[in-house]
């Protein structure tokens, strides 16, 4: 009996030292992925791949909510002819002067400017129809064209004016996704140039359909021989009697 019992207390376990349990490591976080946005250095709005990313997520968040996005392709004019004349420096304070302009006015939101590429700028504007940012543009443009860009002092003193051709699309009017947006506002910036540049246009629309019985038999075959001549659509044409037709009203107090 003793043997047995000596057995029993040597095979018991020895007792627990009370205590905090072990500190178990935690797994590691997986690592966020973040896009910080920076800021053309001499323009001191956002950069290209900056506004791009930032173009994609309002995309996404205007087609999640169904709600209307326009891109503004803010294209500098004759500004290779500035940099010709004045030097690239000259030119460069010419630009920055610029984005200024831009990114201040009161029909700009800062956070949704920036420089694509040398003179070209991209501006986004959620929950705006291209027709209704037309107007709001067209105050830029003006503001822009209103006041000569000057630099320098005496001898090196400096001014020239300065114009801006702008070309508006949007999403859903213009294309489903992003990338037919902005080369639809490409197209339109590039048309308002060929119409005589410091404009604000919208792009060629050719599903538009002429409503004949608006018109009578003379204006729609001057209509016709017009666009042979200029090469332009009929709709493209309408598209921009209907610009200048807005903009002469609006203009009135």
């Amino acid at each position: 009996m003793k043997k047995d019992k000596a057995k029993s207390q040597s095979a018991s376990p020895s007792p627990r030292k009370r205590g905090r349990p072990p500190k178990s490591n935690p797994a590691p976080n997986p690592p966020s992925i973040t896009t910080k946005n920076k800021v053309c250095e001499l323009t001191k709005v956002l950069d290209a791949p900056s506004i791009r990313s930032h173009a994609q997520k309002l995309f996404q968040q205007a087609k999640t909510t169904g709600t209307p996005l326009t891109a503004a392709i803010i294209d500098g004019d004759d500004f290779a002819e500035i940099n010709d004349i004045f030097g690239l420096d000259r030119g460069d304070l010419f630009l920055k002067e610029l984005a200024t302009r831009i990114s201040k006015h009161k029909n700009v939101n800062s956070k949704r400017l920036g420089r694509l590429s040398g003179d070209i700028f991209l501006l986004l504007l959620p929950d705006i129809e291209p027709e209704e940012a037309f107007l709001k543009l067209e105050h830029v443009r003006a503001a822009v064209a209103d006041t000569p860009i000057s630099s320098g002092r005496g001898a090196s003193f400096r001014k020239h004016q300065v114009t801006v051709s702008i070309g508006l699309a949007g999403y859903p009017k213009d294309g489903s996704d992003l990338k037919t947006v902005l080369f639809r506002a490409m197209a339109a910036a590039r048309r308002a140039k060929r119409l005589g540049k410091n404009r604000v246009g919208l792009p060629p629309d050719d599903n538009m359909v002429t409503k004949t019985s608006h018109y009578p038999k003379t204006q729609l075959e001057a209509l016709r021989a017009l666009a042979q001549s200029c090469q332009e659509g009929e709709a493209s044409l309408l598209r921009e009697a209907l610009e200048d037709l807005l903009l002469k009203y609006k203009a009135r107090p």
